[in-house]
C-alpha cells in the first residue's frame, strides 16, 4: 500500500460491505469487473457527493470534498472510470438500509 490516505479507508470499507451483498449483487459485481472495481467504484460514488437520501447530503458533501482533494492529483486513476448503474444501485441499497447503517455505526462507535 502506497501512502494511505482517506481514500484508502473508503476503499477498504467497500470491501467490508461486500460481506453484506446478496448472491445476485455479487454476480453483478463479478460481471462488471470484480471486487477491486467495486471498491474503486465506491470511492467514485462517494466522491460524486450525490447522497442517496436527503439526510446524507451533509455527509456526502464532506466525502466529496475529501476525495476530490485526494484525486485532483491522480487523473487517469481507476476512480476516473464511470460507475455502472447496476453497481450504483448496490451502493445506494447498502447505504440506505437502516439495519445496515446502524450495524456499521455500532461497529465504529
Amino acid at each position: 500500500m502506497q501512502k494511505p490516505d482517506f481514500s484508502t479507508i473508503v476503499h477498504e470499507i467497500a470491501h467490508v460491505f461486500e460481506k453484506d451483498l446478496t448472491s445476485d449483487e455479487k454476480n453483478t459485481i463479478n460481471k462488471h469487473g470484480g471486487s477491486e472495481v467495486f471498491a474503486r467504484g465506491f470511492e467514485r460514488y462517494l466522491r460524486k457527493g450525490e447522497a442517496p437520501i436527503k439526510e446524507f447530503k451533509p455527509l456526502f458533501g464532506k466525502f466529496k470534498s475529501f476525495l476530490t482533494t485526494v484525486y485532483t492529483k491522480l487523473k487517469g486513476s481507476e476512480i476516473s472510470k464511470k460507475i455502472h448503474p447496476e453497481i450504483k444501485s448496490i451502493f445506494d441499497r447498502l447505504l440506505t438500509i437502516k439495519k445496515t447503517i446502524m450495524f456499521y455505526i455500532n461497529k465504529i462507535c
